[in-house]
């Protein structure tokens, strides 16, 4: 949906995605995703193969998506320019379920704690 929108918003006579800030968004919500992506990919493949590094590899799955959920929630309001605060825009469809679930599921800190007492540390 961001890109989507840099792509047809017009600033200065140009596209708002070709302007490195936006790129930059644009770049840091894609690594989010492929890590996030990742990350669930293989605490899957841990759960399925019954390995003993699931409860570790599954609590940095919720850490990672929970991260990845409010940067891109957040990442695509700034890229529309502010505008995913009101009812003509989608962006906030994203955000405001982002910030429902941090009370129910944890946020990124608290699943990073979770992770360092499995750990160890």
């Amino acid at each position: 949906m961001a890109v989507a929108y840099a792509e047809q918003r017009v600033q200065f006579n140009r596209p708002i995605g070709s302007f490195q800030a936006i790129k930059h968004k644009c770049a840091d919500m894609a690594i989010a995703i492929d890590a996030a992506q990742a990350t669930v990919m293989y605490a899957s493949l841990c759960a399925t193969e019954d390995n003993e590094e699931f409860p570790r590899v599954a609590v940095m799955a919720r850490a990672q998506t929970a991260e990845c959920l409010n940067l891109c929630a957040a990442q695509n309001i700034q890229i529309h320019g502010g505008i995913g605060f009101t009812w003509e825009a989608d962006p906030h469809l994203y955000l405001r379920p982002a910030k429902a679930v941090e009370p129910l599921f944890g946020d990124h800190a608290h699943h990073t704690e979770l992770l360092a007492e499995l750990v160890g540390i």
